[in-house]
């Protein structure tokens, strides 16, 4: 539950910003970000139900 506030684009872009530069974090970078966490979950699942049917 603490960590899914960073996946909301809108929550970062109230704070995270560019050292450089301020601007804020760009909507469409949380996104392709949100995109890359989600690639693979279901092969996880999977090797996690065949675990524990093992056990």
């Amino acid at each position: 539950m603490l960590e899914e506030w960073m996946a909301n684009p809108d929550v970062l872009a109230s704070f995270a910003k560019h050292y450089k530069t301020g601007e804020p974090i760009p909507a469409e970078l949380v996104r392709r970000m949100n995109r890359a966490s989600a690639f693979a979950r279901a092969s996880y699942v999977a090797v996690q139900n065949a675990t524990a049917a093992l056990s």
